[in-house]
């Protein structure tokens, strides 16, 4: 997986890139130092390049959202409509964890 950062109008939106599996957790390590320094309140996670997901890539984004939270900053998903991760969403029911955009 890779990611890209951009500052947005009110906080911070980074671009997941590729494939969330539990091989991404360094990266994700890293981007969660990233998010939590960043002094934006608001952050976005744009999963719309995001080719696939699995129940460890949930984990990893619960461990994002955990950290933005204790960090005091409120964090959002960016989600398609269809797709393998949107399904992997909806199955989890991810929307009653972390708000989408």
């Amino acid at each position: 997986m890779e990611y890209n950062t951009s500052k947005i109008a009110d906080g911070l939106e980074v671009d997941l890139i590729g494939r969330l599996t539990f091989d991404e957790h360094t990266v994700c390590r890293q981007l969660i130092r990233e998010l939590t320094e960043d002094d934006s309140n608001n952050k976005i996670i744009n999963l719309s390049n995001l080719e696939f997901i699995d129940s460890a890539g949930l984990g990893l984004l619960l461990r994002i959202q955990d950290a933005c939270s204790k960090a005091g900053q409120t964090l959002s998903l960016r989600v398609l409509s269809d797709g393998q991760v949107q399904k992997m969403l909806q199955v989890a029911r991810f929307d009653q964890l972390v708000p989408y955009v």
